[in-house]
C-alpha cells in the first residue's frame, strides 16, 4: 500500500501545462507543495497515453519525480466494477469503459491516499464511489493552501 501518495489524473497535468486553463494556479501550487512535501507522485500509464497525444511525456513538469503505475488485470477488474455500479446501464451498452474509471480504480488497488484532477466528471464519480473509498479528491479548483488546509502536511 502506498498510504501517502497522489496518483494525478491526466486533467491535473493539462491545467499544469495549460496556462489558459481556469484552474492553472491552483494546480501549479498543488503541483509545488506536493514536491515541496516529498510525497509520492504517481502518472497512471492509462493517463500518459492520453497525454502523449498533446506533448512528449517528458516536458511534463516533474516528471523525473514521477513514478510509472502500470494498468493492470486487477486495476481492469475493478473499473469494470465501478463503471457497472456508477454508470446507468441504459448508459453503458455499447460504450468503451472510460479512463476515469481505470484511474479511479487504480487509486483503490493500489492504496493511494489521493487523486488529483481538475475534472468535474471525475470528481462527481468520486462522490458517487461507496464509502469509504479510502482516498480523497483533490479538486484543482481549490487553491493548495486551502486543501491542504496549511499550515500544515497532508501526511
Amino acid at each position: 500500500m502506498m498510504h501517502s501518495s497522489v496518483l494525478l489524473a491526466n486533467s491535473f497535468w493539462l491545467a499544469v501545462m495549460e496556462p489558459e486553463r481556469p484552474h492553472h494556479t491552483h494546480a501549479t501550487g498543488n503541483l509545488r507543495y506536493l514536491l515541496e512535501q516529498q510525497v509520492p507522485l504517481y502518472l497512471s500509464s492509462v493517463s500518459a497515453a492520453e497525454l502523449a497525444e498533446h506533448l512528449p511525456l517528458t516536458e511534463l513538469p516533474a516528471f523525473g519525480y514521477c513514478r510509472l503505475l502500470a494498468f493492470n488485470l486487477r486495476d481492469a477488474e475493478v473499473a469494470a466494477e465501478l463503471s457497472l455500479a456508477l454508470r446507468p446501464k441504459h448508459a453503458a451498452a455499447g460504450r468503451s469503459l472510460s479512463d476515469d474509471f481505470k484511474v479511479l480504480a487504480q487509486v483503490s488497488v493500489h492504496g493511494l491516499a489521493a487523486l488529483a484532477g481538475d475534472d468535474a466528471e471525475l470528481a462527481r464519480l468520486v462522490k458517487a464511489m461507496p464509502a469509504p473509498t479510502g482516498f480523497r479528491y483533490l479538486d484543482m479548483a481549490v487553491p493548495h493552501e486551502a486543501a491542504f488546509a496549511l499550515p500544515g502536511r497532508l501526511f
